[in-house]
């Protein structure tokens, strides 16, 4: 830092003056220490001359307190050592000589944060390279839930940050033990979802060997709203690895944001077919296909609104419901906005209503009440034919039973004026 820097400065220019006097400095102080090292006499210092050379990058200073028995592990006020001046600052050499001389690599801050940490924050790359080369640990926290690889990736130091993660997945590659590549793989999971840190999960996933019948991980897939954050955001932005290896791991298809919107939602709206197809052979049922959000929007609706046809296709083949209603009483048809979706839907929908027109006579002809009031309610037309070419209602005419043909027609005719409003 440059205050640092001058506070060095003027100490050399005091204890100069000083000397030139015949004054001696104060024992304990920068100017003392500095002063006393020139003149070659035994040191007067305190463990702060040490912080302040290390942030100046005064290597010499440096080497002359720590050959006199200044303590290489020092902590200032904040629990800083002298390694973390000297990171913070830049000081290359004195980072490499202080490693050299046994600094404590991970030494931790009164916020738990390494030297690494502000190596990792400063963008220093190959200060950042050495600390790894010493065994700095790279998937440690500090007391607000940060690691290095989460600061680099928020101050946008992108050579630092593939460092990192290149580190990262170091020892899995090398690692020849199974089991020893799953452990590790397992605790650095777990700290990347219990801080949050949706970077690093990225490239936990991404990176490293990770069991995916481990219990444990079933469970962390299952509970963890990082987790889900990163699921989601993996389908909106088409990145079909990680949602892929989530599947892989257990995470559940069906997890939905404050919208009540799916990954099938969100990858729907947003034309990813790949991600679509991914869901669908994980979760086949129609529920799944047909889950609604809060204003009642199927992924259906949300992919014609958005005009994605193959989407489109690809939902209705796996039995997305055509005639599903949103909570305005709209269907995907009604929302489709262009030409290609429109005609896919509209040839769908004929296709349906024949079958379930068909369906509606069968249920007249029986007398079956329920089923009969579950078609109309579900959108088939009172004027549905069947293969005979009669008509609900005219098979409710001719039905023997009079009870039956009020009820039917009473029902069709709510249907009928309910649709008109609409």
């Amino acid at each position: 830092m440059e205050v640092r820097a001058s506070v060095m400065k003027d100490a050399h220019e005091v204890a100069t003056v000083q000397a030139a006097a015949g004054t001696a400095p104060e024992a304990g102080t920068v100017a003392g220490g500095i002063a006393d090292l020139k003149n070659g006499v035994s040191t007067t210092y305190t463990d702060d001359d040490l912080h302040f050379a290390a942030s100046a990058g005064q290597l010499q200073v440096v080497a002359r307190l720590l050959a006199q028995g200044a303590a290489i592990d020092a902590t200032s006020y904040n629990e800083w050592t002298p390694l973390h001046y000297a990171v913070y600052d830049g000081q290359l050499d004195v980072v490499r000589f202080l490693l050299e001389k046994g600094a404590t690599v991970d030494a931790l801050d009164q916020y738990g944060r390494t030297p690494c940490f502000f190596a990792a924050a400063g963008g220093h790359v190959e200060i950042t390279r050495l600390l790894l080369a010493k065994g700095a640990a790279i998937d440690v926290y500090d007391n607000f839930g940060k690691s290095p690889l989460l600061i680099a990736e928020k101050k946008g130091h992108v050579s630092v940050v593939q460092l990192l993660r290149d580190s990262l997945s170091k020892p899995m590659q090398e690692a020849i033990n199974p089991s020893a590549r799953d452990n590790h793989a397992m605790a650095v999971l777990q700290r990347a979802l219990e801080a949050h840190d949706l970077p690093l999960l990225r490239s936990t996933l991404n990176n490293l060997e990770i069991a995916s019948q481990d219990g444990t991980t079933r469970a962390l897939m299952q509970h963890s709203d990082a987790v889900k954050t990163v699921f989601l955001q993996a389908a909106a932005t088409n990145d079909t690895s990680v949602v892929e290896r989530l599947l892989s791991l257990g995470a559940s298809p069906t997890l939905a944001n404050e919208h009540g919107e799916t990954a099938l939602h969100l990858a729907a709206g947003s034309g990813h077919v790949a991600i679509v197809t991914s869901l669908l052979k994980v979760a086949k049922d129609e529920t799944y296909v047909n889950a609604i959000n809060h204003i009642g929007h199927t992924p259906l609706h949300v992919a014609a609104a958005k005009g994605h046809a193959s989407v489109v296709e690809s939902l209705l083949g796996a039995n997305a419901n055509v005639f599903a209603m949103t909570t305005s009483g709209e269907t995907p048809l009604m929302l489709a906005t262009n030409d290609r979706v429109r005609a896919i839907l509209n040839r769908v929908e004929a296709k349906a209503n024949a079958q379930r027109g068909a369906e509606l006579v069968d249920a007249v002809c029986k007398r079956d009440y329920r089923q009969t009031v579950v078609l109309l309610a579900s959108g088939v037309s009172p004027n549905a034919m069947n293969e005979a070419t009669r008509s609900c209602i005219s098979l409710c005419n001719a039905t023997t039973t009079r009870l039956w043909t009020l009820f039917c027609v009473r029902q069709i005719s709510r249907w009928t004026s309910a649709t008109r409003r609409v």
